[in-house]
């Protein structure tokens, strides 16, 4: 059954990078992928309407979904997204199991903290006592 998520996965993500990058690049299709996969997306907040936040969003659940069933075998990623007067705050988690080692950023990770960090934000591991991916977007004062 991890197997086949899997597999699904890796057939999701090649079908996107060959086909229309900027249709597909939404959070329902995102999250149509991951039910496919048989992963529940749960969102609480609303989705941001700048294209840069929205990319990122992208990108981060991509990623929480592919280390969710790479290494926690959950069922469940939990997207928390919380408009502030300055910015966005995100938070990331699922319903895995919980790491047993201290979280090392590399490959998509990494790039993922160098993307937000690019945009002006800030980005947060955290290992214990679970599982949790932190974003901040700062907006650029008017």
């Amino acid at each position: 059954e991890e197997l086949l998520a899997m597999w699904k996965y890796i057939v999701a993500s090649m079908e996107y990078e060959a086909g229309e990058k900027e249709s597909r690049q939404t959070f329902e299709a995102l999250k149509e992928m991951a039910h496919s996969m048989g992963v529940e997306v749960i969102a609480d907040g609303k989705i941001p309407k700048s294209e840069k936040e929205q990319q990122i969003l992208y990108m981060l659940l991509r990623e929480g979904l592919n280390n969710m069933l790479k290494h926690a075998g959950g069922h469940r990623l939990y997207l928390e997204i919380r408009e502030l007067e300055e910015g966005l705050r995100i938070r990331l988690t699922n319903d895995g199991k919980v790491p047993e080692h201290k979280i090392v950023e590399k490959g998509g990770l990494k790039n993922l903290r160098s993307m937000v960090e690019l945009a002006g934000g800030t980005f947060c591991v955290e290992s214990f006592p679970a599982f949790a991916i932190y974003v901040n977007l700062m907006r650029e004062k008017k």
